[in-house]
């Protein structure tokens, strides 16, 4: 590394060191936007994090000396999005109300939450390969958790008389999986607003679970 190329190494540690607008989720929010454009390979891979580093105005060798590996940024990513999505639909799904409430109010929270965060969770949902095998079964882990919450919440239902008998787990994966997706094909700009969206496909999703006696509307 030349004089140049070193000075120009240390100023940028010290823009890290100093907080000058580089916190770790400045970096997150950085490479979740570029990834859910181009894909996690161009972000964590192909380019070596030039795309990340010239949106934060350092240098690749920087960059990399402040997240030691790339593995370490959409694990990040990743860890976080679940996480912030847990604490936003949990405590919708362990609430007060029948198990039909409590999943309709659930579907609505799950994607009134993707809808502000559609590039996290895309590479949670299609990019766990990317990951190390120790950090993946992690996440997997977390997921298949949070969608035990789910499933719960559905049994309690089919207890409560709110749905009737069904595969709790083939109907969790059901509604989970449509909840999921919305990442893939939700768009802010258009014709519909996320509320109307959510509501629709609670209509949809929920009225597939219902016990006959709740047809007409949700306790």
């Amino acid at each position: 590394m030349d004089g140049a190329a070193t000075a120009e190494h240390v100023a940028d540690l010290e823009r890290l060191r100093a907080g000058v607008g580089l916190a770790d989720e400045d970096i997150v929010d950085v490479d979740a936007d570029l990834g859910g454009v181009v894909g996690v390979e161009r972000v964590l891979g192909v380019d070596e994090g030039g795309d990340t580093a010239e949106a934060l105005g350092l240098s690749r060798g920087s960059l990399y000396h402040y997240i030691a590996a790339k593995d370490d940024l959409l694990w990040t990513i990743v860890s976080d999005v679940l996480d912030r999505l847990e604490e936003c639909v949990r405590p919708e799904l362990d609430g007060k109300g029948s198990g039909e409430a409590r999943v309709r109010r659930a579907i609505a929270a799950h994607l009134h939450f993707s809808s502000s965060n559609l590039n996290e969770l895309s590479l949670l949902q299609i990019e766990l390969r990317s990951l190390s095998p120790g950090r993946r079964r992690a996440i997997v882990e977390r997921r298949d958790a949070y969608e035990a919450h789910w499933r719960r919440a559905i049994a309690e239902g089919i207890v409560d008389g709110s749905f009737r008998p069904l595969d709790v787990r083939l109907a969790g994966f059901i509604v989970l999986s449509t909840c999921n997706w919305f990442t893939q094909w939700y768009r802010p700009d258009g014709p519909l607003a996320v509320e109307e969206l959510a509501g629709t496909l609670a209509d949809l999703l929920v009225g597939g679970l219902r016990a006959p006696a709740s047809a007409e509307g949700a306790p």
